[in-house]
């Protein structure tokens, strides 16, 4: 279901439990029971942790010394011989560090999975890199600045890959989304789409979102989600709408700041993604109407 509301105050919320079950014990003994929780009406089942995607594991080195631990999918059906679209994932705060592992699963996998599950019909080059602080920074902090990085991680592959460079997209969730924000405001003119889940958003980015209406962008959000404002999130959208931009916004009325499944299983998603070139999105993004649409399901956890 899709809902859609007026812009409000940009807010950025404190995470806390205000709908926690009066008997707690009762939600564990459930749990361990039969790996069920029910959270405002809404069954949520538990699943084991299934083996990680498929993905390389690898570390950028700068000239400088500074290391980025990345992970790398590469469709089977690579064929050198012609040019592969490359999405960039941005994870959350809760995959920070340098295990090289965080980013594609847990939370992450959804947004991670959904690549490789999917590459016979949308072959695509995925790469994963890893923060080291809380946020995708584009500046030092004093830390060394991470959006550059990604950008050298970047050069790298398309020294190793055919990558199109018109079609090079964001995803990112949370932190992470808040990062796809970010690194469109800093390259507006590089990227061909992108896909923003729960991202926060500040007076900065919404004031100033006519400096990326032309990009195309799927936004998401959970409507309970005590992480992120969905005011804001709505005003961002707003902002980009006035500006003669064409964002899609999709909005779950029963879900927090946990939406990865539900919004890689968003069934025109993948068409609308790789649809997108940056050669012709100033035209506004391109329907996806006539593609045949393609359900996406997963089988391991959020």
């Amino acid at each position: 279901m899709l809902a859609e509301g007026p812009a409000n105050s940009c807010t950025l919320m404190p995470t806390t439990n205000k709908k926690a079950m009066k008997n707690p014990w009762l939600k564990w003994i459930l749990v361990g029971l039969c790996g069920v929780v029910i959270v405002g009406g809404v069954a949520i089942v538990f699943r084991k942790p299934g083996p990680p995607p498929p993905y390389q594991e690898r570390v950028y080195v700068s000239k400088e010394g500074v290391r980025m631990p990345y992970r790398l999918y590469v469709p089977p059906n690579y064929d050198a011989k012609q040019k592969y679209p490359l999405v960039i994932w941005l994870h959350g705060s809760d995959a920070i560090g340098t295990d090289n592992l965080k980013q594609i699963t847990g939370y992450n996998d959804a947004g991670t999975r959904v690549w490789t599950v999917h590459w016979k019909d949308f072959p695509a080059l995925v790469v994963a890199p890893q923060s080291y602080e809380r946020y995708w920074s584009l500046q030092p902090s004093p830390l060394p600045a991470e959006e550059p990085l990604v950008m050298d991680i970047l050069a790298t592959l398309e020294k190793d890959f055919e990558v199109d460079p018109d079609r090079i997209y964001l995803a990112g969730q949370s932190m992470g989304g808040f990062g796809v924000w970010a690194f469109l405001e800093q390259r507006p003119d590089f990227y061909a789409a992108a896909i923003i889940l729960c991202g926060p958003v500040g007076p900065g980015m919404i004031s100033g979102a006519h400096t990326i209406a032309h990009i195309p962008v799927w936004v998401f959000q959970g409507v309970k989600d005590d992480v992120v404002s969905v005011a804001d999130v709505r005003s961002m959208v707003q902002s980009l709408r006035k500006a003669g931009g064409h964002p899609r916004y999709t909005e779950y009325p029963h879900l927090g700041h946990v939406i990865g499944p539900a919004s890689f299983a968003e069934s025109g998603l993948l068409p609308w993604l790789f649809a997108q070139k940056r050669d012709a999105r100033r035209q506004g993004s391109i329907p996806v109407e006539s593609l045949a649409a393609v359900k996406i399901m997963f089988e391991h956890g959020m």
